[in-house]
């Protein structure tokens, strides 16, 4: 009987390993504008490049757009596409501008 358990575990095991998160297939992403990088690097400045192109980060509470709370949409800074709107922005006490919830189709 214990090798049945074991042999039953083993299979349980087995199999529930094979999920989509191990999935090492990546989906290519296409975008509405494409630049190359010597591109973006003229028209973004040095920390938008860093922030928008590199996966960087400003440190907390140093952006304007933290305490910003006028009416309006939030575009990116890069390609103007509209990602937020200023009804959906909320104070999260971490120094960022938050949001809870994104114009459909626009935040990747």
């Amino acid at each position: 009987i214990m090798q049945k358990i074991a042999l039953l575990a083993f299979a349980l095991i087995l199999f529930n390993c094979n999920g989509n998160a191990q999935d090492s297939k990546k989906e290519e992403k296409t975008f509405k504008i494409t630049k190359t990088e010597a591109e973006w690097k003229q028209i973004l400045s040095n920390k938008q490049y860093y922030v928008l192109r590199e996966a960087g980060t400003e440190r907390p509470f140093s952006s304007a757009l933290n305490k910003e709370y006028g009416s309006g949409t939030y575009v990116c800074a890069a390609c103007k596409t509209p990602l937020f709107k200023s009804e959906n922005k909320f104070d999260s006490g971490t120094g960022w501008p938050s949001f809870d919830q994104e114009i459909k189709g626009n935040v990747s």
